[in-house]
């Protein structure tokens, strides 16, 4: 076993602390004002009175109303976020099925679509055919 740099906590052949780890002594006995003491029961006793116990159990219930509400806010962000991501990759699919795009123009027209969020919900909500010419539109500047 190998010793620690700073040598060993205790004097192990005595099993008794060093003497630079004994606490020091006190010069006097600790003494407690009385003033101290009944100033500190009265702010306890104020505290008490306007913190009573179902004051404390209605602040609680308040508090965890709302973090509930926000956890269900970050929850919906968090689906709809999943929901435009999963609609983002359905773009460029739907862009594949129309042969007489380019692999630039279909970028292109993926990157407006996918821009704005208003976009990618009229694209999917018009037919196939419609698509085509939305995406003529972008690709001419007029979108």
């Amino acid at each position: 076993m190998t010793e620690h740099p700073l040598g060993p906590a205790t004097d192990h052949r005595l099993g008794k602390l060093l003497s630079h780890q004994l606490a020091n002594q006190t010069r006097a006995p600790p003494r407690v004002d009385s003033f101290f003491c009944s100033s500190a029961y009265e702010i306890l006793a104020v505290i008490s009175s306007c913190c009573s116990t179902p004051k404390v159990v209605d602040a609680l219930g308040k508090f965890t109303e709302k973090i509930e509400a926000i956890l269900e806010m970050i929850a919906k962000r968090i689906g709809y976020e999943e929901d435009m991501s999963a609609s983002r990759k359905k773009v460029y699919a739907s862009l594949d099925s129309m042969s007489w795009l380019s692999v630039e123009d279909k970028l292109i027209a993926a990157s407006s679509i996918t821009s704005i969020d208003k976009n990618l919900d009229l694209f999917f909500s018009i037919p196939d055919n419609e698509k085509e010419k939305m995406v003529n539109m972008i690709l001419n500047g007029r979108i």
